[in-house]
């Protein structure tokens, strides 16, 4: 199950954008070979959404949706359609997808000492310069 992607790594850290950030966003393939995009909109901490889904593809609730990027592993879950509509002009779909990872269960890892704090920051500042 997808919870986000790593942006920049170190020899010690990395950093990872995770699914529910405004920033983030990924392809994504319905069951029936359907292409979309995935992003986080910030309505709710449980969903995602899908855009530009071919008029040619059927979605369905329920229908499972994976990852199809170039730099994730395919396959791997994000979550299943909740709802979807099609788009005023009738060129696309639009769906609200249930994220299959538990969000609220990840756990955090708290270092008490931390003995590589300078090339944290570095790492950050990398990021922050790339935004």
């Amino acid at each position: 199950e997808l919870v986000g992607y790593v942006v920049s790594c170190s020899d010690h850290y990395c950093v990872v954008q995770p699914m529910l950030n405004i920033d983030f966003s990924t392809g994504g393939r319905l069951e029936d070979g359907g292409l979309c995009v995935i992003w986080w909109s910030g309505a709710s901490k449980y969903e995602v959404e899908a855009k530009e889904i071919s008029v040619y593809s059927e979605p369905n609730v329920g229908m499972s949706v994976e990852v199809r990027s170039e730099r994730l592993p395919e396959g791997v879950l994000i979550g299943t359609i909740d709802e979807f509509e099609l788009n005023n002009t009738q060129t696309a779909y639009s769906a609200t997808i249930t994220i299959a990872a538990k969000m609220g269960m990840l756990d955090n890892v708290l270092i008490v000492e931390n003995t590589h704090a300078m090339e944290l920051d570095e790492l950050h500042k990398q990021v922050e310069g790339k935004r």
